[in-house]
């Protein structure tokens, strides 16, 4: 797999981890998430925040030299 497919499915991880609860009595979803440096090394920290906005994540604050942290903005 190329490093350009990476975010996409990491994000897309994310996503099923927040759309649904770990346990269905519980109803905890993930809101927020980090995305280490290793998943988007060769793409840039900006990519995998534009292919997270487009799935409905929101930035938080960050150092992109290490990790893209990410909030779930459709749980609020």
């Amino acid at each position: 797999m190329g490093d350009d497919l990476r975010p996409e499915k990491v994000v897309g991880e994310w996503n099923a981890k927040a759309a649904n609860p770990r346990d269905p009595k519980k109803f905890r979803r993930v809101m927020e998430c980090e995305t280490p440096m290793h998943d988007y090394r060769g793409v840039g920290g900006s990519y995998v925040a534009q292919v997270a906005l487009a799935q409905g994540w929101e930035l938080r604050p960050t150092d992109m030299r290490k990790e893209v942290r990410l909030w779930w903005s459709a749980a609020s």
